[in-house]
């Protein structure tokens, strides 16, 4: 950059940097259903896949683990129902052992992720 403003004769060269480790997974896509219409929730599923999702991210929260409340067990298995794909079923409950047997029901894909306090198990 010759006769640049942003030019330096004292800049120093660019340090070679180590390689970003390689990933050897397929990329997966899992749009969380909290974006869904909830009352045309079948479609908004249908609409997902069709577009192309590998999983549905379906957020589980009870209020106390974490502010937001969003769904249960029994509207995680209606999910599954209504689905072709596979669930990503994540727990931000307070007492995940007491919930996590409905959810673990409507997985059969990715896997059931819990976010666990100590003090609250």
């Amino acid at each position: 950059m010759a006769g640049s403003p942003f030019a330096s004769s004292s800049a120093t060269p660019a340090r070679a940097t180590a390689a970003p480790p390689v990933i050897d997974q397929p990329l997966r896509i899992a749009p969380s259903l909290l974006s869904a219409d909830f009352a045309r929730l079948a479609d908004e599923l249908a609409g997902i896949e069709a577009a192309g999702a590998d999983w549905h991210h379906v957020d589980v929260m009870d209020g106390h683990f974490v502010p937001n409340l969003t769904i249960g067990p029994p509207v995680v298995a209606r999910i599954k129902a209504a689905a072709t794909k596979p669930l990503d079923v994540h727990l931000m409950i307070t007492e995940p052992v007491r919930y996590a047997d409905g959810c673990i029901l409507a997985v059969d894909g990715p896997g059931l992720g819990v976010d666990v306090d100590e003090a609250r198990l």
